[in-house]
């Protein structure tokens, strides 16, 4: 057995840990919090609009934000609406 003690290499920003010399790609937490400000600001802004079909427009459009490349696989099981534009 080998008791040769694993080299680990961290994220200055996440801490997210993987073994030195491998890849050590992850997502990282302040990735994630740019793209909670960016569907938060919309929110803050597009939310007031009267008209629920605006309101509907602001959470589709969060919801693109936040579910990225997975939009059209989260929305296809719904009767989504996607709403109009303020």
């Amino acid at each position: 057995m080998d008791n040769e003690k694993v080299k680990m290499s961290k994220c200055c920003t996440c801490g997210y840990e993987w073994r030195t010399g491998m890849h050590g790609s992850h997502s990282c937490v302040m990735e994630l919090k740019a793209v909670m400000d960016k569907a938060i600001e919309l929110g803050l802004e597009g939310g007031g609009v009267d008209g629920a079909h605006h309101k509907m427009w602001v959470i589709d459009e969060m919801l693109r934000i936040l579910a990225g490349d997975m939009y059209e696989e989260k929305v296809r099981a719904h009767n989504w609406d996607c709403g109009i534009a303020p």
